[in-house]
């Protein structure tokens, strides 16, 4: 049983990324690591074919999750009903548009778990940086 050398390739670039991710992500404690930011860097490293990993749909789904959370947190605090109403809001952007990412759910969630805004808006695009750096690196190998 032979390993394709891209695959594992594309599995260091993976690897590395996500403890650079990890680094970046800690934040009063918590690691932000596994659910939105692992996931999006999976699939931008090793399934750059599907419809869930194109750049433009990781992009304006991040962008869409930073100005709903911001957007509900001013207005309606983060307790379950600006929750419930981003998450519902996020979902609807992912599944109507063209720009369909998945992780931005669990992405919107994690925007209630910092309880920063600006700390989790900067984050999200400085690992969002960060994932397509490692995937341009990948597509290299």
């Amino acid at each position: 049983m032979g390993y394709d050398s891209l695959r594992v390739g594309d599995f260091i670039v993976f690897v590395c990324c996500a403890l650079i991710i990890l680094f970046v992500t800690f934040h009063r404690g918590v690691f932000l690591l596994a659910p939105p930011y692992d996931v999006t860097a999976y699939l931008v490293v090793f399934e750059r074919q599907s419809k869930f990993s194109k750049p433009t749909s990781a992009v304006f789904s991040y962008i869409i999750v930073i100005v709903t959370s911001v957007t509900l947190h001013l207005l309606l605090g983060d307790g379950i009903i600006s929750l419930t109403l981003n998450v519902l809001m996020v979902a609807a952007f992912i599944s109507f548009t063209r720009f369909s990412h998945p992780p931005a759910l669990a992405l919107t969630i994690f925007s209630y778990l910092t309880n920063d805004t600006v700390g989790f808006s900067l984050t999200s695009l400085l690992v969002l940086a960060i994932i397509f750096a490692f995937a341009k690196l990948s597509d290299t190998m």
